[in-house]
């Protein structure tokens, strides 16, 4: 199992729909090759979601994982649902207290 810290690779997205939500968690868990857990934003909840203006990060452990994940989405789900904003090679994830 990996540590947060190593969860560096994030893509942020934009949906209007919270039920997308669910989906994107099963399709980022999809791409995780490492066998370890993907590591869901701080901004998970709906109630964080929303605080976040409708956008949600999910953290990799590698590049080629996130790119997986970002072809997965595209390939999957309808591009007036969802919109990639951001992403980083270098934004650990800090466990939540």
């Amino acid at each position: 199992m990996t540590e947060h810290a190593d969860h560096r690779f994030s893509a942020t997205l934009s949906t209007p729909d919270l039920a997308l939500i669910g989906c994107l968690r099963a399709l980022a868990e999809f791409s995780e090759q490492t066998g370890s857990d993907t590591v869901l934003g701080e901004d998970a909840g709906e109630k964080d979601w929303r605080a976040a203006g409708q956008k949600v990060t999910f953290s990799f452990s590698r590049a080629l994982d996130r790119d997986l994940f970002k072809n997965e989405v595209r390939r999957l789900l309808p591009a007036n649902l969802v919109r990639f904003d951001a992403e980083s090679d270098d934004a650990p994830i800090m466990p939540e207290p």
